[in-house]
């Protein structure tokens, strides 16, 4: 009944083994030693029952642990923003390398002028926009110029909308738009702001950032980041 029973006979302990180590008290003054299939039959009992099968469970937990991890993209919103409060708010933190020669789309004429936001992308984004477009206004030229410059656009696009103005159904079909023609690993920085009075840029409402971040957090791109308009200490 053992499986190595075949292999080592004298590890497997048989009737006239169990009988010579039986103690009946008062029958003799001590146990004597036993013999030494025992301790053969307890080793081995511990390799087939306890260590072996283990060492299988645990090929098998590493082998599907591995198969999960090589699915997950670790794009998903609790995955982002994990790593949000690991590393800060990254959001509007500066980038350490600059691009130069981003394509801003100003998504549905939010009115704020390069002049204003300038100052802000160059110092927090570390960008140079190179090319300043509105997309999304019914405009069948704007559309057209602004593919074009998309594919035309190595650094990055900026996606530039105001807090108010999220759109899900829009805003996925400019960012597919973006990903046809920019390609897959094209850096797409959304930016949020609101249009003050005289159109000065000013800060995007908590509410407003947090639904800003839970739809780009929804989109899975390892490519795409937000950031919020603040006004900085200096004013620029």
């Amino acid at each position: 009944s053992f499986p190595w029973a075949a292999a080592m006979p004298s590890a497997a302990p048989d009737a006239r083994v169990i009988d010579a180590s039986r103690w009946l008290p008062g029958a003799s003054a001590g146990l004597p030693p036993g013999p030494s299939q025992w301790w053969e039959f307890l080793l081995l009992c511990t390799v087939c029952w306890g260590l072996f099968p283990r060492t299988i469970l645990w090929v098998l937990a590493w082998k599907a642990e591995q198969g999960a991890l090589s699915h997950l993209d670790f794009q998903g919103r609790h995955h982002r923003i994990l790593w949000r409060d690991l590393t800060g708010n990254g959001r509007t933190e500066t980038m350490e390398r600059p691009l130069d020669g981003v394509l801003v789309l100003d998504v549905g004429g939010s009115g704020l002028s390069e002049e204003a936001l300038r100052p802000f992308l160059l110092r927090h984004l570390r960008v140079h926009p190179a090319a300043w477009q509105t997309v999304a206004v019914l405009d069948t030229q704007k559309e057209e110029e602004a593919t074009r410059l998309l594919a035309k656009a190595p650094a990055g696009i900026v996606l530039l909308a105001e807090g108010w103005s999220l759109s899900p159904a829009r805003m996925l079909d400019l960012h597919a738009k973006v990903r046809r023609s920019a390609g897959p690993a094209a850096p797409v920085k959304f930016l949020v702001a609101n249009a003050g009075p005289d159109h000065a840029p000013v800060g995007a409402t908590e509410e407003e950032r947090r639904e800003w971040s839970r739809f780009v957090d929804s989109l899975r791109d390892p490519a795409a980041e937000i950031f919020f308009y603040e006004i900085a200490p200096d004013g620029l």
